[in-house]
C-alpha cells in the first residue's frame, strides 16, 4: 500500500448534490480578502453513475438554488420534466395545486443529475475529485475539530 499525503484548503466528504454545490460556490464565490484560489478536495467512494431505481424531483427553491449558484444547466440535457405543481385525488376528483407565481420545479432522473452536478464540480476552478473511501478522521489531541482524514484511493492498479 503506497501512502500519500495531499493538501487542500477544504475537504467535502460526498459528491452528491450537497458536495457538488458546496465545492461548486466554494470554488466560484469572488472574495475580496481571499488572495489565492482555494484548494478543494471532493472526495466521493465511486464516480460511476449511481444507478438506483428513483426519480428525483427539484422544488422551485432548490431550482432557484442552481441558478444562484450558475449551476442551472445541470438540468439540461438530463431529460428534465418541468413540474408546475401537485396534483391530489380527492373522492375520484383531481385536485390541482400549483406552484405559487407561476414557479416550476424538474423532475428527473438521479443519477442523471448526479453526474451533471458532478461535471460542473469538476471544471470549477482548483476543485480536485478524488475516488476514495474515507476510513478516519484525523483530529488533534483533546480537539473537536477535525484536521484532515485517512482514505483509500480507488486507482486503475486497485486501492491504495
Amino acid at each position: 500500500m503506497v501512502q500519500r499525503t495531499t493538501s487542500h484548503d477544504i475537504l467535502i466528504i460526498g459528491a452528491g448534490v450537497a458536495g457538488c454545490a458546496l465545492a461548486h460556490g466554494l470554488a466560484t464565490i469572488t472574495s475580496s480578502t481571499r488572495t489565492k484560489q482555494l484548494r478543494i478536495g471532493l472526495l466521493e467512494r465511486s464516480f460511476a453513475e449511481p444507478d438506483r431505481i428513483v426519480g428525483e424531483l427539484l422544488q422551485p427553491g432548490g431550482c432557484a438554488a442552481l441558478r444562484k449558484l450558475g449551476m442551472e444547466e445541470c438540468l439540461e440535457g438530463i431529460d428534465a420534466v418541468p413540474v408546475r405543481g401537485y396534483c391530489v385525488v380527492k373522492d375520484g376528483k383531481n385536485v390541482h395545486i400549483p406552484y405559487p407565481d407561476g414557479q416550476e420545479g424538474r423532475s428527473f432522473h438521479h443519477g442523471k443529475f448526479i453526474m451533471a452536478l458532478r461535471k460542473k464540480a469538476f471544471a470549477a476552478p482548483g476543485v480536485d475529485p478524488i475516488e476514495a473511501t474515507v476510513t478516519a478522521l484525523i483530529t488533534a489531541d483533546g480537539e473537536n475539530r477535525v484536521h484532515g482524514v485517512r482514505a483509500t484511493r480507488k486507482t486503475p492498479e486497485g486501492e491504495t
